[in-house]
């Protein structure tokens, strides 16, 4: 009777031996189970971050070449506006240019410089052209009638070049240089029949014209 309690106890224990082993492994499974899948959710979540990241650079990028792109085109229109301004030193074409310019992106020291020059061309341009103006003006103010006679009966009529050298002792073009007008702009608004020949010559040496 002894033997068969001693026996059960026996068989008892090692049954409880068993369950706790049993219940030790499976909890040590469920525990790496738990960091694996943690371990799955780090990675996953540090995959769509650098995901996220790379797009948004891409992105950037894209933004960035768009920019660069528009400058690009927009320094070119500038560019070209402002070849036909330096060309051809008008006031339209000033403003061209100067539009051009305000609708950059982004300002351009360089580009804003030439287009100050050309403005000060055209305003040394018209200064020169009133100045031509107001010496033609004063030299035909004075013009005596057509076929009037000095006392030596020699013409004195300014709209002939002989004429005029008679009253004057001079070209037209040496007496405009006399009131202050540089040589080139002298030639330049002197009909070609009432300049010497000298004077016809050295203007196309000089000048090309």
């Amino acid at each position: 009777m002894k033997l068969v309690l001693k026996l059960g106890v026996i068989a008892f224990s090692a049954i409880l031996l068993t369950a706790c082993g049993n219940s030790a492994n499976s909890e040590k499974s469920n525990v790496n189970s738990k960091e694996k899948q943690e371990q799955k959710v780090e990675k996953e979540q540090k995959d769509k971050l650098a995901k996220l990241q790379a797009e948004k650079k891409l992105k950037k990028d894209k933004l960035e070449k768009e920019k660069q792109d528009l400058l690009k085109k927009e320094t070119q229109n500038v560019t070209n506006a402002l070849k036909v301004a330096e060309k051809n030193p008008t006031w339209d074409n000033y403003n061209s240019a100067k539009k051009a310019l305000e609708k950059m992106s982004k300002k351009d020291k360089a580009l804003s410089e030439k287009l100050t020059t050309v403005a000060n061309t055209i305003t040394a341009n018209e200064a020169a052209q009133k100045k031509s103006e107001s010496v033609a003006k004063e030299t035909t103010s004075e013009k005596q009638p057509t076929g009037e006679t000095n006392e030596q009966g020699y013409s004195i009529d300014e709209t002939t070049l002989t004429g005029f050298l008679n009253k004057y002792g001079m070209t037209p073009v040496a007496y405009k240089i006399q009131q202050g007008m540089s040589e080139d702009e002298a030639l330049s608004s002197t009909p070609r029949d009432m300049k010497m020949s000298g004077e016809i010559q050295s203007e196309y040496m000089k000048y090309g014209r």
